[in-house]
């Protein structure tokens, strides 16, 4: 992979493939150097910031996604993806207030954003309105019926409002759309716990203490 970014020094998956792997390996300097030399060959460009931010954000390292997804900003403000970024940012480190904030922008410029209903309706789940947060995100279900994460949030929603049989039904409808995600949950008839994790994250569960404990 190190001979093909040295061909292609300009290829930003190859380079963000390679990071991550240099990541892995704890080799954060020399992982650096190529993401330093990526952004020399592309300033200014928002979807290379888009992607060293994904990095970032899937590696846990939100203040570093964060300097990234704002430096894309900095060169194209109205770049709604990276906007939605730095909603789920927000969302993650649990900085409600921030998210509010930054997916209000959103909305304003587009009320029937998908992604930033989600993320309205994600804010309500994180206040305890988990009512208001169904009723979102059964609105999005109707206008996006493919949306695999708005049917994952739903059956959070449904989950928390004690309507087992729908959550699981709409568990089942976000495996159907996206059947490479791992294995989302143990169901048991007492206890099923479900939890978010970004983004992008996808769908995860465990089981906890068996049928002998209920669900959160």
């Amino acid at each position: 992979m190190r001979d093909a970014v040295q061909r292609n020094p300009g290829n930003t998956d190859l380079s963000v493939a390679l990071a991550d792997v240099l990541f892995s390996e704890q080799k954060d300097d020399k992982a650096d150097q190529v993401l330093g030399q990526l952004r020399l060959n592309h300033k200014d460009r928002a979807d290379v910031s888009l992607a060293l931010g994904d990095l970032f954000l899937q590696r846990h390292k939100l203040d570093r996604a964060f300097d990234e997804y704002r430096r894309g900003l900095d060169s194209a403000p109205g770049n709604t993806e990276l906007q939605h970024r730095i909603v789920e940012c927000y969302l993650v480190s649990g900085d409600v207030s921030n998210a509010v904030l930054w997916n209000g922008k959103i909305l304003q410029q587009n009320p029937k954003d998908l992604t930033a209903n989600i993320a309205r309706a994600r804010v309500l789940l994180a206040q305890g309105k988990v009512s208001d947060a169904a009723t979102i995100l059964r609105e999005q279900v109707d206008e996006a019926r493919d949306s695999a994460q708005a049917r994952y949030y739903l059956s959070v929603a449904l989950w928390r409002r004690g309507d087992v049989n729908n959550a699981k039904s709409e568990l089942q409808q976000t495996l159907r759309l996206s059947p490479d995600m791992p294995a989302p949950y143990m169901l048991w008839p007492k206890s099923i716990c479900l939890w978010e994790r970004d983004r992008s994250a996808g769908i995860r569960g465990t089981q906890r203490g068996g049928q002998s404990r209920g669900g959160r």
